[in-house]
C-alpha cells in the first residue's frame, strides 16, 4: 500500500516537448509571366484595317495628292509654255542646269506634300484605334483581359504606325520619277522619308495617348488634331522653325554641307523618337488610372414620374 493520502492531488510530470514536424506543401511554383513588348493587338489591328479596305483608300489619297502636286507644280514652273506642249510636245527644251533645278524643287515639293497628307491621316487613325473601342463600349472588356497596359498601348500604336508607313511608301514610285530628270540628291530623299516616318510615329503616339485620356470619340479626335496642329505649325509651341516641314526645307537648303545636314537631321529625328517614348510612357502609366477616375454616367430612371 502507498503512504500517500487518498485525497492527494497528482503531481504533474514534465514530458519532453516534441518538435513539430513541418512538411512542405507540394504547391506548384507560379512563375512570373513575362508579357511581350507589343502583344497580340499589333497583328489584330493590321488585319482589321486590311479587311476594312483602309489601306487602299489611304494609298489612293496619297497617290492622287502627289500626282496633282506633280501636275500643278509643272504647270507653275512652265507657266509661259502651252500645257499640251509641256506634257505631249517636244518643243520644250531645258538645259542640264535648269533640269537639275526643276528636279530639286520638284522633289522637295513632293516630300512636303507627302508629309502634309501623312499629318492629316495620322491623328485620325491613331486616336481612332482606342476611341472606337470606347465608342463601341468594348474598352472595358479590353481592360478586363490579361493584357498589360504596355501591350494595349504599344500594340495599338505599333499597328497604326506600321499601317501608316505602308501608306507612306505608296508615294515612292512618284518620287522615283524625279530621278529620271537628274540632279536629285538621293541622300536627301532617303532622309526625307526618315523624317516623315519619325513625324508619323510622334503624331501617332500623341493620338493614342490623347485617346487614352479622352472619354469620347469626338474628344479624342479634337485632342489629337489639336496636338498635331500645335506641333506642325508652331513646333510644339517652342519655336515655329522646329516644325517638321520647316526642318525638311532647312535640310534641303543645307544639303551641300554634309556636317550640317547630318547633324541637324539626326538630332531632330532623335529628339522626335525621345519625345515619342515619353508620350507613350504617359499613356501606359495612366491608362487604368484615367478609367478609375472618370465619372460614371447615371442611367436614366424610367420609373420616376
Amino acid at each position: 500500500m502507498s503512504d500517500e493520502p487518498a485525497d492527494a492531488e497528482p503531481v504533474p510530470v514534465a514530458l519532453p516537448m516534441a518538435r513539430p514536424v513541418t512538411r512542405r506543401a507540394n504547391r506548384p511554383q507560379t512563375k512570373h509571366r513575362r508579357t511581350p513588348i507589343i502583344g497580340p493587338l499589333f497583328s489584330w489591328d493590321l488585319v482589321r484595317l486590311a479587311r476594312r479596305g483602309q489601306d487602299a483608300r489611304s494609298r489612293t489619297i496619297l497617290a492622287v495628292t502627289l500626282l496633282l502636286t506633280l501636275l500643278v507644280f509643272t504647270m507653275i514652273w512652265f507657266s509661259n509654255a502651252n500645257i499640251s506642249d509641256i506634257f505631249f510636245g517636244t518643243q520644250q527644251e531645258l538645259s542640264i542646269r535648269e533640269s537639275s533645278r526643276f528636279a530639286e524643287q520638284f522633289s522637295l515639293t513632293l516630300l512636303v506634300a507627302q508629309m502634309c497628307v501623312m499629318v492629316l491621316l495620322t491623328p485620325a487613325y491613331a486616336a481612332g484605334s482606342i476611341a472606337e473601342e470606347k465608342e463601341r463600349r468594348t474598352w472595358q472588356y479590353l481592360l478586363a483581359t490579361d493584357l498589360s497596359n504596355r501591350e494595349i498601348v504599344l500594340g495599338k500604336f505599333a499597328g497604326r504606325v506600321v499601317f501608316l508607313l505602308g501608306v507612306m511608301f505608296a508615294g515612292l514610285p512618284v518620287l522615283a520619277i524625279t530621278g529620271l530628270v537628274g540632279g536629285v540628291d538621293p541622300e536627301f530623299l532617303i532622309f526625307g522619308y526618315f523624317l516623315t516616318g519619325s513625324t508619323v510615329a510622334l503624331l501617332a503616339a500623341a493620338g493614342v495617348t490623347a485617346a487614352v485620356y479622352a472619354s469620347t470619340f469626338r474628344g479624342a479626335m479634337f485632342r489629337a488634331y489639336g496636338l498635331a496642329a500645335l506641333y506642325v505649325f508652331f513646333g510644339g509651341g517652342v519655336y515655329p522653325l522646329l516644325s517638321p516641314v520647316a526642318v525638311l526645307v532647312g535640310l534641303h537648303q543645307v544639303r551641300q554641307n554634309t556636317d550640317w545636314f547630318y547633324g541637324i537631321g539626326f538630332a531632330y529625328v532623335a529628339a522626335q523618337w525621345t519625345l515619342t517614348a515619353i508620350i507613350l510612357w504617359m499613356g501606359v502609366s495612366r491608362i487604368r488610372r484615367v478609367e478609375r477616375r472618370s465619372p460614371r454616367r447615371r442611367r436614366p430612371d424610367f420609373d420616376d414620374d
